[in-house]
């Protein structure tokens, strides 16, 4: 995976328009006992066998994500610190994303540079799909993404992270590359 995608694809979510607009979920329920297969709309939601990302909330955040466009459903939550420094290629992580939405990212790499982690992967049984998870000094954000569905996940203060879920047909098409425009040089 090429980090350029990586970032266009943290931006293009990061700097959504907000709106009051809500869309009913699509999301699978998931069976706990065994994989259940995909619906034509959504990823495999796999057997809850590693360990889950996601806490309670440690208390109540500063931004309120639920109103940005695309945003089917909104989940505070914190997040469980020790599991992404644990991280390491081939190892299972649990992204308990919503009550019905359970998905086992799988770690392809991680890359550390100072108090900063980036974790890439991608999800168990789901072809083409992505996990990109960066970590800060207690701050989590991260993108994941399937054939049908995106998450993503946010900082909004106080300790407490935002899991959100996208309908993606109501997120801004992106557009062809722009040429930066040559200016003459300055008179002096």
């Amino acid at each position: 995976m090429h980090h350029s995608h990586v970032t266009v694809v943290l931006c293009a979510v990061a700097l959504v328009a907000c709106s009051a607009n809500e869309v009913p979920t699509a999301a699978t329920v998931a069976d706990t006992k065994s994989p259940t297969s995909s619906s034509s709309n959504q990823p495999n939601v796999s057997a809850q066998t590693s360990a889950k990302l996601f806490t309670a909330a440690p208390g109540s955040p500063d931004i309120d994500t639920s109103r940005e466009t695309g945003v089917v459903r909104n989940r505070y939550v914190g997040v469980d610190l020790g599991i992404l420094m644990a991280a390491a290629p081939g190892r299972a992580i649990g992204l308990n994303l919503f009550d019905d939405v359970f998905l086992t990212a799988i770690v392809d790499s991680v890359e550390a540079s100072g108090a900063s982690s980036t974790l890439t992967g991608h999800l168990s049984d789901i072809d083409g799909s992505t996990v990109t998870i960066v970590a800060n000094e207690g701050v989590v954000i991260g993108s994941i993404t399937a054939a049908t569905a995106q998450y993503q996940i946010r900082y909004a203060g106080n300790g407490v992270h935002a899991v959100r879920e996208f309908d993606t047909s109501q997120l801004p098409k992106e557009g062809p590359p722009q040429r930066p425009t040559k200016r003459p040089p300055p008179d002096r």
